[in-house]
């Protein structure tokens, strides 16, 4: 079982283990790179932010909105993507029968959109909370 939240932001990491995804992988670090220059978070911390079940700090979550729209999960209101979601998600599934739809991403997208958050970097981070306390994966 994967998080949903963890196939979005570090589910094409996987291409560091395929040579022929290279690209992928560069692409993800330069994306952390430069949310770590642009919040001031470092490599620890922002691990911290995905992995830790402790509230991440407010530099934390603005990194999660910083990577989240860079990849294209969020705009720059911290409004889903629906299409970028789904497609990130799909393309971590190999079985095509398990391929989820563009409706079973709007109903979950609509689900944990409901909490505003105070700020931009909190609507990013409640979106990214919901999907890993309610929406787990098989594979």
């Amino acid at each position: 079982m994967k998080y949903v939240w963890v196939v979005f932001l570090c589910g094409l990491v996987l291409a560091e283990e395929n040579p022929s995804t290279s690209n992928e992988s560069d692409y993800i670090e330069e994306i952390m790179e430069e949310c770590s220059k642009e919040t001031g978070v470092t490599e620890k911390e922002a691990m911290n932010a995905f992995n830790s079940t402790d509230p991440p700090t407010a530099p934390q979550k603005c990194y999660l909105k910083c990577a989240m729209e860079k990849i294209g999960i969020i705009n720059s209101e911290s409004e889903p993507q629906t299409e970028m979601i789904q497609e990130l998600i799909n393309y971590t599934i190999k079985d095509d029968d398990k391929k989820i739809s563009k409706e079973a991403i709007d109903a979950m997208v609509g689900r944990c959109s409901i909490d505003q958050g105070e700020d931009e970097c909190e609507k990013a981070y409640l979106l990214k909370k919901c999907f890993d306390a309610n929406y787990k994966l098989d594979f």
